[in-house]
């Protein structure tokens, strides 16, 4: 499709009839249609289907001579993808109106109204779906606002919690996979010079065997780093804990996430200008498409980040992520009470046995101790 069909709203038409369909697709292409013709009902789901972009609207003969007919094509084609459909037919009788309407309601015109009708069919058909594709996505943004809302309330809890920050981990994560219904989640965490996996839930045994270390190292087993002294971390997880994803784009948030609704796309894309270090891809070499990267920070610094996998494309959101960001910004928060919590555990364990020591020694608090 060229740059100016692409311009033109994209109609399949399909018609049985050679000379009907010659001159409707003439009429339309004339007032600025892209047009496509289809003779027969198999055609017109073949088409439909493998349509990218999709059509912006179908005007659908009854009548499509041997074989299914206009009903049961449009039937097949809304079960692959929503698309306004059109009925054409010189059939008037309210059994066959009722019929298509029982299908999908975005008009029916009587063959031979003349091309005015047909058009004022076409941009009203296009603005009921546009108003339905709108109405359908406020709702669907409001589902996930809510369905946020109330897992933001069980995972601050989880946070603020007595849990230990790897029970916390753990339980957060489940959290995510089963009610975002995500293939695979996990949390890396800062350990020395390397961000193994802290927790994780779904990643395959393999996987973490491959995946878990991003430290990039010499034969020697030293740890390499860049020239202002930073360690040098594998793949696209390094890039994120790197702070290298460059500025922001529709992969890049402004607070350092990346993410993809598309691994193979995106990797695509970045052949021949990849600015990872040592990329491993293991991630769509497992299958997964829908790859989100979160960093997790405290006071500033990168610690880790949350990472989320799916095989289904198109998972997140922008505001989807946004949501992750919130989320690993109270986690970040929680990694450092919970370590002080933890150390000072340890200082109050350490402090009891030197005077347990002490007493059962009969050591005088009095004296020197040297």
């Amino acid at each position: 499709m060229t740059t100016l069909e692409r311009d033109k709203r994209h109609i399949l038409l399909a018609e049985d009839e050679a000379l009907i369909a010659l001159m409707e697709k003439q009429q339309l292409e004339k007032i600025g249609y892209s047009v496509i013709h289809a003779s027969n009902a198999v055609a017109a789901i073949e088409e439909a289907r493998r349509a990218e972009p999709p059509f912006d609207a179908i005007l659908m003969d009854i009548d499509l001579g041997r074989g299914p007919d206009g009903t049961q094509a449009a039937a097949e084609i809304l079960q692959a993808r929503e698309v306004p459909i059109i009925f054409l037919s010189s059939h008037t009788e309210p059994e066959v109106v009722n019929r298509t309407e029982q299908i999908t309601s975005y008009g029916y015109v009587v063959k031979n109204s003349g091309i005015v009708v047909l058009d004022a069919s076409i941009k009203m058909a296009l603005k009921l779906f546009n108003e339905k594709m709108e109405r359908q996505a406020s709702e669907s943004r409001l589902m996930e606002a809510e369905r946020s809302l109330r897992l933001s309330a069980e995972i601050l809890g989880l946070l603020n919690g007595t849990l230990s920050l790897q029970e916390t981990s753990k339980a957060i994560l489940r959290l995510l996979k089963d009610r975002l219904d995500f293939d695979a989640v996990g949390i890396r965490l800062k350990d020395g010079d390397d961000f193994p996996y802290f927790s994780e839930e779904g990643f395959d045994p393999d996987f973490l065997h491959l995946e878990n270390s991003l430290a990039l190292r010499a034969e020697n087993g030293v740890v390499c780093r860049d020239a202002s002294g930073q360690i040098c971390l594998h793949c696209t997880c390094g890039l994120v804990l790197m702070e290298k994803c460059g500025p922001a784009s529709d992969m890049v948030t402004k607070a350092g996430s990346l993410w993809t609704n598309d691994a193979l796309a995106t990797l695509e894309a970045l052949r021949g200008q990849d600015p990872r270090m040592s990329p491993r891809d293991r991630c769509s070499h497992d299958g997964f498409q829908s790859v989100a990267l979160i960093p997790i920070r405290v006071h500033g610094e990168v610690i880790g980040l949350l990472h989320l996998n799916d095989k289904r494309k198109n998972r997140f959101t922008p505001e989807l992520v946004e949501f992750f960001e919130g989320l690993t910004a109270y986690f970040g928060i929680a990694v450092e009470r919970k370590n002080s919590e933890s150390a000072l555990r340890a200082s109050e364990k350490r402090l009891r046995d030197l005077l347990g020591r002490r007493l059962e020694g009969g050591l005088d608090f009095g004296q020197a101790t040297g």
